[in-house]
């Protein structure tokens, strides 16, 4: 597996092994369940939340490339310490995982810092719909579409009809969120900062559920590093505030999850 950030990043899909139990699968098995008006109404309602869920994951940029070799189920991480969970570094003084400030951390930071703070769940959506309707309203169509060209080759459209994804992009899409692993999101890995080895503790619960699901490539040990860096301050927190990486990632990822909702709706 060529995929090893920041050095080098790959988001080809023709070598995953177990192609049945990745991100990319798992959508297009849970868009069709949906679709299919034949099944119940629970199916199609447990296709949904599986559905939107899914699509979350897509927009995060370590839930990539190829299945999850410790943990059992569906989702995909990128080729690294199992999608940055065996990097240990801190955020706002406390001691984490780099997988943990992406699934999370990154988004309370950003709620906390803006002003005024929008520190409550409905607060904070209504300033993505708001930054959606003003700052990114005419970038539905870039995130929608298929193609990956260099960013000062976009062209932005404004919106000219309901949001509709195109019949086989997600895998465009998971390719473009993964290139934010050699963009950013392993920045801090350099020479000049301090890091040390360590053995991971087996995790017997989920090397069991692993195997339960055929997952034969199970790594009853693992070494993980640490990096004596905080996140949450300094250049690192400065490109997530600049690039808008944190408002892009949620309100792209809510954009194309319509885009697909209403491709199978209408």
């Amino acid at each position: 597996m060529q995929d090893y950030p920041p050095g080098t990043c790959s988001a080809d899909f023709s070598d995953v092994k177990t192609p049945e139990r990745t991100l990319l699968t798992a959508i297009a098995n849970y868009t069709s369940r949906l679709a299919d008006e034949s099944l119940g109404q629970w199916p199609r309602e447990e296709a949904l939340r599986f559905l939107v869920h899914f699509m979350g994951d897509a927009e995060q940029p370590l839930h990539r490339k190829t299945p999850f070799k410790i943990t059992a189920g569906l989702i995909t991480v990128t080729g690294r310490a199992r999608g940055g969970n065996d990097i240990h570094l801190r955020f706002n003084g406390r001691n984490t995982s780099l997988h943990s400030i992406w699934d999370g951390l990154l988004i309370s930071k950003l709620q906390r810092t803006l002003n005024p703070p929008r520190i409550h769940y409905d607060d904070f959506l209504a300033y993505l719909l708001e930054e959606l309707e003003t700052h990114y309203l005419n970038s539905t169509s870039r995130w929608l579409s298929c193609s990956l060209p260099s960013i000062d080759q976009f062209t932005l459209h404004p919106l000219s009809g309901p949001l509709t994804a195109q019949e086989g992009c997600v895998e465009k899409w998971l390719e473009k969120t993964h290139l934010l692993n050699c963009d950013g999101v392993w920045s801090f890995d350099t020479t000049s900062t301090p890091r040390e080895k360590f053995t991971v503790e087996r995790d017997l619960v989920t090397e069991y559920w692993a195997k339960e699901y055929g997952v034969d490539e199970v790594h009853e040990e693992m070494y993980g590093e640490y990096f004596d860096v905080d996140l949450s301050a300094g250049e690192y927190w400065d490109w997530v505030l600049r690039e808008d990486v944190v408002q892009r990632m949620l309100i792209g990822g809510g954009v194309r999850l319509a885009g697909v909702l209403n491709a199978v709706f209408n």
